[in-house]
């Protein structure tokens, strides 16, 4: 449904963010914005009055997305058919005009009435080779061959340990006709590894963008992969996590939770780790898929776990950073970030650099369970929902303020900020003394480290959620389009 809303902006103008809200007995009744009691179906209205007392007890929709951003759960329309699911959409001014205008109707039919505009599969797929071999053969790797995970390494740093060529030429496009990319890509071995909100897991030649094999599934995907030891693995956004093999698409086995996943998953022995929406961080064996452990939050996980040593950091839709031992799933430390979060956690050294939706970026120190600084935009605050990138000499993240920050790591002092035409929801890589962001403007940039002046971009064409990639001499990156584009040296 939210994918649907995505893919057609045009019949849902008005849309508020999704959610942190427990569940909670239902209101009697939801208004519309005229506060008469029409248009909301009452069954799928948010409710929030029992939650959050300081609400009036007739609050409709708009006046909750006014208080909070990260928004209500809702019944879902859809499931595996045997169970009843709850999926966390965003609350929309609905005005459908030449379909059902601006009358009242129930959920379940503008639902199938959205399902059949748009389809359930992805459409054909088209590669564009721009001075590139169609064979399929091992891209060049100056250093740095893989990008296993999302953020690239266990630590979520966002460093990449493969230089660029200081000009980077456009060596292929690969572009489906439905959906688009939302997930960052990963790579390992040659291949690109990502999947669509269309429904379709791709697995390309890096080398000329040739798609090797395809994995069908029923809603598509919002998180980035992982590949370790010949297998991949990526939640999907019905709930279910897949272990692939990486060289045909077979599936080895599943593991379903009750949530959407957007959560990339991360590795620690031999077990895989990956967090949903139903508020769980989920511990499984990477060979068989049986569960080894959980952990419970109060609410949604949607970031991926960085693992530093023996410990996982989680940040969440409570507004807690969790610090999680590996052996049992067991809390060791949390510390207030003040508000909810889905960004995932940069870690350098005891620090860990994060962003919320209450407009403030945190570093803490996790192994003193303590906020060393914290930055918020006086001027023109907005939430932040790119993860940042961490090294020795600065740390970078991108805001819904249509700007990318960059701090001294210890301090917090700001090093420079670098405007946008639009909300910066990706998430930056450093490259050597470039650094490389995607924008919601529909162009991805190279600002120079140090200055933070631009270096170099490219007129994308859609927006840009997701993250670069970066592996042997390459850079990865999708649009919501459904434009994937590699970069380097022919």
């Amino acid at each position: 449904m939210d994918r649907i809303m995505r893919k057609y902006p045009s019949l849902v103008p008005t849309l508020c963010v999704g959610t942190h809200a427990p569940a909670a007995p239902r209101r009697e009744r939801a208004r519309t914005r005229s506060g008469r009691g029409k248009g909301w179906n009452r069954k799928a209205a948010p409710h929030f009055s029992s939650v959050h007392p300081e609400l009036p007890g007739n609050a409709g929709p708009h006046e909750i997305a006014r208080k909070y951003r990260c928004l209500s759960s809702v019944r879902s329309l859809h499931g595996r058919g045997r169970e009843k699911r709850h999926r966390y959409f965003r609350v929309a001014r609905l005005q459908l005009p030449g379909i059902l205008g601006r009358t009242s109707f129930s959920w379940a039919a503008f639902a199938f009435t959205l399902i059949v505009l748009a389809g359930c599969s992805a459409g054909d797929v088209a590669v564009e080779a721009h001075g590139a071999s169609d064979a399929p053969q091992a891209a060049a790797a100056p250093g740095g061959d893989s990008w296993p995970l999302f953020r690239g390494d266990s630590h979520a740093s966002g460093v990449a340990a493969s230089p660029l060529p200081e000009k980077l030429e456009l060596l292929w496009t690969f572009s489906v006709k439905k959906g688009g990319f939302e997930a960052s890509a990963v790579i390992a071995d040659g291949v690109v590894y990502l999947g669509s909100v269309s429904g379709k897991f791709y697995a390309l030649d890096l080398a000329s963008g040739r798609a090797l094999w395809e994995y069908p599934t029923e809603l598509g995907f919002t998180a980035s992969a992982a590949v370790r030891g010949g297998r991949v693995f990526v939640g999907d956004s019905n709930g279910r996590f897949h272990c692939l093999d990486a060289k045909t698409g077979k599936p080895l086995w599943h593991y379903d939770t009750d949530g959407e996943i957007n959560s990339g998953a991360n590795f620690h022995g031999d077990h895989v780790l990956v967090g949903s929406q139903d508020s769980n961080l989920y511990c499984l064996h990477a060979e068989s898929g049986k569960l080894v452990w959980k952990y419970q939050s109060t609410n949604q996980i949607r970031c991926f776990p960085t693992i530093v040593g023996d410990r996982t950091l989680v940040a969440g839709c409570d507004g807690r950073l969790h610090v999680i031992e590996l052996t049992h799933g067991k809390e060791t430390a949390d510390i207030d970030l003040e508000g909810p979060t889905g960004s995932t956690p940069a870690a350098l050294g005891p620090l860990v650099f994060v962003g919320t939706e209450e407009r403030t970026f945190f570093a803490v120190d996790w192994q003193q369970a303590k906020v060393v600084w914290r930055y918020a935009n006086e001027d023109r605050g907005a939430p932040f929902r790119s993860s940042a990138a961490a090294s020795q000499e600065l740390v970078v993240v991108g805001s819904q303020d249509k700007r990318v920050h960059a701090f001294e790591p210890k301090t917090g002092r700001p090093l420079w900020s670098f405007p946008t035409r639009s909300r910066v929801d990706s998430s930056p890589v450093i490259v050597g003394d470039r650094v490389f962001v995607g924008s919601a403007d529909g162009r991805i940039y190279a600002l120079d480290a140090k200055t933070g002046k631009e270096r170099w971009r490219f007129e994308a064409g859609g927006s840009v959620l997701a993250s670069p990639a970066v592996a042997a001499g390459r850079l990865v990156l999708g649009t919501d389009a459904g434009d994937l584009y590699c970069f380097g040296k022919k």
